[in-house]
């Protein structure tokens, strides 16, 4: 049997014991020959080329082709602990896992474990660049896993936190949630639109609304399933709804279009304003306005049927091409000229009787009927008809094609004032003239119609010219 001898080396004062030997092929083993007992060191033991240990453990040296200290734990307990005061704070266990804690016997234990899965052997390293200041990295109280597509670094960092916004890093990459791929992403944003995308895409498949926007829990805009958008404000003062295109030329700001063959009682716009309870505006429920700076040679307004206008109004008229209407019971009042352009007619019409009053009952404003040239005023009537002429309308008796009644305060009841070269008066029977007053004064009869169909009454001439006279019966004229 082989002889097993053992050194035992005891300190009885602090201070260092080297121990070595004469040729670098033997060793000593320190022990215990049972398995209860303690091998140990009081002192500070350096071990390798460390002569002046100072803690109470020191490792030093070079050992080619193998690690400084090896540990190796062939049972079932952690590779390493490390404590203080008693109180655990670093454990390596025999799975590789690396466990940190605080040193409080309640907080959280933080763990770092290496993967268990076989396959390709890599390498993953933790490491940080050259700090300028102390840096604290957290983790959310949250699990999951942080997946990284390339190096987080000031540079190429994903996002960025600037005047309190995150936004992301690279302004020319794209955004998706919901899927890696903007063609199967829920929610895509695109820095840069050249593949062919809407910039925002939201895809709805539910029977809810696509956007929804509330205001302290009241909803205040949504986007429904069916493509319509409801707004409600409850602004008071300002705008409701701005829309401003300081840059249109040939577009259009405000387009409302519809193919739709089933409109029946619909409407493509309604203005509404039905207050709850009485009340009266003192604005424009609906306002165009140009500024003092603006002009335009189209329409501020107009209607089309088939491109072909019906209605319209500029900055100096308003054109129509349709017959208008008036119902209610009340006047139509214009300031100036009622023009009709119609060279050929032009008609006023009215299924009642028919007044025209020139001026208010205080005033005295002529009534002039105006033709140019060779234009005559026509009164069409019928035999009942006629033209009648009189003070007291409500009171007249008028029989006449033209009837003249009433009283004319120191004036003769008609007054015709010739002022050219021709008759005052004439007058005939189916054409043939029974009667005339010259511009002198002369009153003439034919000489078929004898004086004496005026002889109903009495008959003054004045200055009597025989050579006019000619009566049937003899004697003369008195």
């Amino acid at each position: 049997m082989a002889m097993v001898s053992m050194l035992i080396l005891q300190i009885t004062e602090i201070s260092t014991l080297p121990i070595t030997t004469v040729s670098t092929s033997n060793s000593y083993n320190l022990f215990s020959a049972g398995s209860a007992a303690k091998n140990y060191f009081a002192g500070l033991v350096g071990i390798g080329t460390d002569t002046t240990p100072e803690g109470f453990l020191d490792v030093e040296g070079a050992k080619t082709g193998q690690a400084l200290v090896q540990l190796n734990e062939t049972g079932d307990q952690d590779i390493l602990t490390a404590s203080a005061s008693g109180t655990g704070v670093f454990t390596l266990s025999r799975t590789g896992d690396i466990s940190l804690f605080s040193g409080t016997a309640t907080s959280d234990t933080f763990r770092l474990t290496p993967s268990a899965s076989s396959g390709t052997a890599y390498t993953g390293t933790l490491t940080t660049a050259q700090l300028t200041d102390n840096r604290t990295w957290y983790l959310p109280d949250n699990g999951g896993t942080i997946a990284l597509t390339s190096d987080l670094s000031a540079s190429t960092n994903f996002w960025q936190s600037n005047d309190g916004a995150l936004t992301p890093y690279s302004t020319t990459l794209d955004l998706n949630l919901g899927a890696t791929a903007t063609s199967s992403a829920k929610i895509s944003l695109a820095g840069s639109l050249t593949r062919g995308k809407a910039l925002g895409i939201f895809n709805q498949t539910e029977q809810q609304d696509i956007l929804a926007a509330s205001a302290a829990g009241a909803n205040v805009w949504r986007l429904g399933y069916d493509g319509s958008i409801v707004q409600t404000t409850s602004a008071s003062t300002g705008l409701g709804y701005s829309l401003v295109g300081n840059s249109l030329s040939t577009g259009s700001l405000l387009s409302i279009s519809s193919t739709s063959t089933a409109l029946s009682s619909g409407n493509l716009a309604l203005l509404d304003w039905s207050p709850s309870n009485w009340a009266t505006a003192s604005g424009d429920l609906f306002k165009i306005n140009i500024g003092q700076y603006g002009d335009i040679t189209g329409n501020l307004f107009a209607v089309y049927d088939n491109t072909s206008e019906l209605f319209s109004i500029d900055t100096v008229k308003i054109t129509s091409a349709l017959p208008h209407e008036f119902t209610y019971p009340g006047d139509v009042t214009m300031a100036y000229d009622l023009n009709f352009t119609n060279q050929t007619s032009g008609n006023i019409k009215s299924k009642g009787p028919l007044t025209i009053d020139t001026g208010e009952n205080n005033e005295s404003n002529d009534l002039t009927l105006r033709t140019y040239n060779s234009g005559q005023v026509i009164i069409d009537t019928v035999a009942t008809g006629g033209l009648g002429i009189s003070s007291n309308t409500s009171g007249y008796n008028l029989e006449g094609l033209l009837s003249v009644e009433g009283a004319k305060t120191g004036k003769a009841l008609v007054i015709l004032n010739e002022a050219g070269d021709q008759n005052i008066l004439a007058a005939s029977a189916s054409g043939t003239g029974v009667f005339t007053l010259s511009r002198t004064g002369l009153l003439s009869v034919p000489a078929a119609q004898g004086l004496d169909v005026l002889s109903a009454g009495a008959l003054n001439l004045g200055t009597f010219h025989r050579r006019h006279y000619r009566h049937h019966h003899s004697g003369s004229p008195g």
